[in-house]
């Protein structure tokens, strides 16, 4: 059974305060580090498990990846978080420790 909900009806949309609360231990995955990213609203840092078959994409004059990870406890119903790179993105193939795996208050 997953440890997130994806009902979305008392998530925040948008939050400038938030940040991450949560990690979670990885071992052997494919991750990428972020020295800066922006989600909905938050400047955050760190290491970001990829989602599958994730690829840096085009989003305007900036870029996103799709990283493992939740807001405010939630997945996004159909696809996991679009996160925009504001910082050289840095890729590691089996990354043993610790990812951001929920963004909140």
């Amino acid at each position: 059974m997953a440890d997130y909900s994806t009902n979305w009806d008392q998530t925040p949309d948008v939050c400038k305060t938030a940040k991450i609360v949560k990690p979670k231990s990885v071992r052997n995955t494919r991750v990428v580090y972020l020295a800066k990213a922006f989600i909905r609203g938050s400047t955050v840092s760190g290491h970001f498990k990829l989602a599958q078959g994730a690829m840096v994409k085009p989003y305007g004059s900036k870029r996103r990846i799709e990283v493992e990870c939740l807001w405010f406890g939630c997945k996004p119903p159909s696809t996991w978080m679009n996160i925009t790179i504001l910082s050289h993105p840095i890729f590691k193939d089996r990354y043993n420790g610790e990812v951001a795996w929920n963004i909140a208050k």
